[in-house]
Parts: structure tokens; sequence; C-alpha cells
């Protein structure tokens, strides 16, 4: 027992006392150094998948922006088409206008010859069915008048036509800006979550680095107590 005691108030079992707190101080700072190493490994891992995915979502941003370009030429396109098909139906429909209001001034007899020229006898039948001038007038400006307008229709068919594809093209263009305004917003949403992620491993390093130092000065208190016991003693 007195051995025990002794030993106890030993040097050695200072020294080797010392040393166990040390190792075991030394343990606590390794792990609290592993801790705070993965969470910026994790940090860091999750900044380079936001950046991967921000890298992706500007080239698709690119890309639509390449795309919205072609489709805004196009659009251009078609509205200079359709401007010039509307010009035209405007032209159109002036000369007919002025035609038909120039029928009047025609003779009844000249207009009888147009409208047989226009619809042949071709089964040689008597002509029966005599028309009065103004009837005739009719006949052949309802008969002239039916060419006019399937102009004019094929015209305005073809504008249709055109505002059909301006307003596809339209649409498109809108559904285009709208994935470029929602790529943009997602880039924006990962770049403040990088913020985020750089702001949370500053604290990290500055804990650690606060850490380190207070560690430090621990086991080098331990040792200078340890070495001033042994010394003493």
């Amino acid at each position: 027992m007195n051995k025990v005691k002794a030993f106890l108030k030993s040097k050695t079992f200072i020294i080797i006392a010392a040393v166990i707190l040390l190792l075991i101080l030394f343990s606590i700072k390794q792990y609290q150094v592993r801790r705070l190493t993965e969470r910026i490994t994790t940090i860091e891992q999750s900044n380079l998948s936001l950046n991967s995915d921000r890298i992706e979502l500007q080239s698709q941003v690119i890309r639509h922006q390449i795309d919205y370009k072609v489709i805004s030429n196009r659009n251009d396109s078609l509205k200079k088409v359709l401007e010039k098909y509307q010009l035209a139906l405007v032209s159109l429909k002036r000369e007919h206008a002025k035609e038909l209001s120039e029928l009047s001034k025609i003779p009844s007899d000249t207009i009888y010859v147009r409208l047989q020229a226009r619809f042949p006898n071709y089964d040689s039948e008597i002509l029966k069915y005599p028309f009065s001038g103004f009837q005739v007038g009719q006949i052949y400006s309802t008969s002239i008048s039916l060419d006019m307008i399937q102009q004019e229709y094929s015209l305005q068919g073809n504008s249709l036509e055109s505002c059909i594809g301006l307003n596809t093209g339209y649409e498109k263009g809108i559904l285009n800006l709208n994935s470029q305004i929602t790529g943009l917003q997602n880039n924006i949403l990962k770049a403040d979550l990088q913020i985020k992620n750089y702001d949370k491993e500053i604290t990290i390093l500055n804990r650690q680095i606060n850490r380190k130092g207070f560690w430090n000065k621990v086991l080098l208190g331990v040792s200078a107590a340890a070495v001033g016991i042994a010394v003493i003693k």
C-alpha cells in the first residue's frame, strides 16, 4: 500500500499521467479537426456540384438565346411578308373597285360582247333569253367580281397563313424567354447557395483556427505543468 502511495507521488507517475492526458487532449483535438475538415470537404463538394449546375444552366441560357435569335429573325421575316401581302391586298381592292366603277362607262353592247367571250356558247344553242342593258351589266359585273373575290381571298389566305406563323413564332419566343428567365433565376438561387456555403466554410475555418490556438495553449500548458511538477518533485 505504501509502495502504491509512493508511486502515485513519484515523478514517473506524474510523467505518465501527463502523457496520457496529453494523448487524450491530442485525440480530442484531432477528432475536432477531422470533423471540421469533413464539414469543409462536404461544403466544397456541394459548391463544386452547384458550380457544375450553374455552368449547365448558363449553357442552356446561351442555347436559348441562340434559338431566340433564330425565332426573332424568322418573325421579322414573317412580318415583312405579312406587310407585303397586306399592301398587295389594299392595292388589289383599290384596282378592283376602280375597275367595277368604270363598268358604268362601258356601253351595254360592249359588255355583252365581253360576256359572250367570257361564257362561250359551246353547245351552239339558240340565244333565246334576252336581257336588258342593265341586266347584262350586272351579270358581267357579278362574273368578274367572282374572279376579283378569289384573288382577294387568295391574298387574304396568304396573310392569314403569315399571321398564324407569326403568332406561333411569338408564342415560341415567349416560351423561350420564360425558359431564359427560369434558367437565370435558378442560376441566381444556386449562386446564393454557393455564397451561403462559402460563409459556412469561412465560419468553420475561423472556428478551426480559434480551436487550434486554444488546443495549442492547452497542450502547451499541460506539458509545461507536467514538466514543472516533475522538476519540482
